[in-house]
């Protein structure tokens, strides 16, 4: 659901997103139920994004809209990072 917000959030701010990408990468306990410990999440947005309206955006959803987020806090540190990345004629964006 957080890329949805982020989207969603930067079409608010005028920002002209032509696409995002998130990558999420985790650790997980060695015990059983071997749960998440750490996650991070990586946005990758395509365009002419302001990295601080970026920031922005990915700050909001993580803390205010995103329920998966809310449910996974307490029980994973989550830790994030954002880049714009020019929009490549040849490569779709998706």
């Amino acid at each position: 659901c957080t890329a949805m917000d982020v989207i969603s959030i930067l079409k608010k701010m005028r920002q002209p997103v032509q696409g995002l990408k998130v990558f999420a990468k985790g650790d997980r306990a060695t015990e059983h139920p071997k749960k998440y410990t750490h996650i991070h999440i990586e946005y990758v947005a395509y365009g002419e994004v302001d990295p601080a309206m970026l920031s922005r955006a990915v700050e909001l959803s993580e803390t205010r809209y995103c329920g998966a987020m809310a449910t996974v806090r307490g029980v994973a540190t989550i830790t994030n990072s954002s880049r714009v990345e020019p929009v490549s004629m040849t490569e779709p964006v998706g």
